[in-house]
């Protein structure tokens, strides 16, 4: 898991934040089977409060259905 998370960081670490909700889009294997857990854990390293309380105000857990790339 390791360097598919630390791929996934030095992506958005060469990004600027506005892409990064495409790119968190584009490959969080949503909707499937399993959401990827190695972006997940990538955003979680490089984000910071800021960014996840923009996420929240844009996309609060209502807003988005199941099996939606927002869920």
């Amino acid at each position: 898991m390791g360097s598919a998370v630390e791929a996934h960081k030095a992506a958005l670490q060469r990004m600027s934040r506005d892409s990064w909700r495409e790119y968190l889009l584009a490959n969080s294997g949503l909707p499937g089977p399993r959401g990827n857990l190695e972006l997940a854990a990538a955003v979680a390293d490089v984000g910071d409060e800021a960014f996840f309380l923009e996420l929240l105000d844009e996309n609060p857990p209502d807003a988005a259905p199941v099996n939606d790339p927002r869920e």
